[in-house]
Parts: C-alpha cells; structure tokens; sequence
C-alpha cells in the first residue's frame, strides 16, 4: 500500500510541476486581451470598483508576449508581483518534487502581512479620484 501511495504521490508531484508552465502558456497563447471567454470581475459588477486583481489576465498576457508597458498599464502591481510570484511558487514546487526541503524559501514570517497591506492599499489608491493611472 505504501509503494502504491508513492508512486501516486511521485505523478501528482509532476502534474503541479507541469501546471504553473501550462497556465502560462494558456494565458500566452489562448487568452486574448479583449476575449469575452475571460470571466468577469465580480467585485467589479457588484460594486462598481476596481479590485486589487483588476486587469491582471491581461497584464499577464501582455507581460508573456514581452509587452511591459502595455501590461504596466493594465496592473502596475501585478506587474511587479507576478515575476516574483512566479519565481516563489516554482522554488515551492521544485523543492516539493524533488524532495528537497533545504531549497525552499525562507521569506519570513512578515512577508504575509506586508504583502496584504499593500494589495489591500493598493486597491483603495486605484478607486481614489486622482489615481487614474493605477486603473486599467
């Protein structure tokens, strides 16, 4: 029982290695920036507000095609966020597959904390008036 459960184990550890890359290339390849098979913002449709995540598929996919500019103006946030996000998220997964727990991040514990204050802020700033350049 326990070879079956690792040998289960070592598949599900290559189909989270293989989905950050998939992802990617969904965004890159299939997602056009004006797609109406894009899901629409529901916090956006309930309040009439941005949120934090407002224009992040396409500022992805601009960002993907090599389009910092066009992607800045979608979410500038994102836009410094993301490659980081990224970069952490394969660290996560390659330590996790590869059994090896000393490659992981150490980011510390108030990483968390900052990190929300600043989507959280930055969510409000965009609705300001005078913010017009944090909107997509």
């Amino acid at each position: 029982m326990l070879k079956a459960f690792q040998v289960l184990s070592e598949h599900w550890r290559k189909l989270c290695l293989a989905v950050l890359p998939l992802g990617c290339a969904v965004v890159a390849f299939l997602v056009y920036t004006k797609s109406v098979l894009l899901p629409p913002c529901l916090f956006n449709q309930w309040t009439g507000l941005l949120c934090p995540g407002c224009g992040m598929t396409r500022a992805s996919h601009s960002l993907l095609h090599g389009e910092i500019a066009a992607g800045f103006a979608y979410n500038p946030l994102g836009v410094v966020l993301l490659p980081a996000l990224l970069y952490g998220v394969g660290q996560e997964l390659i330590a996790w597959a590869w059994e090896k727990p000393e490659w992981r991040l150490r980011l510390g514990a108030r990483l968390p904390l900052i990190m929300a204050i600043l989507v959280v802020g930055f969510g409000i700033l965009r609705n300001l008036p005078g913010f017009d350049f944090l909107r997509p």
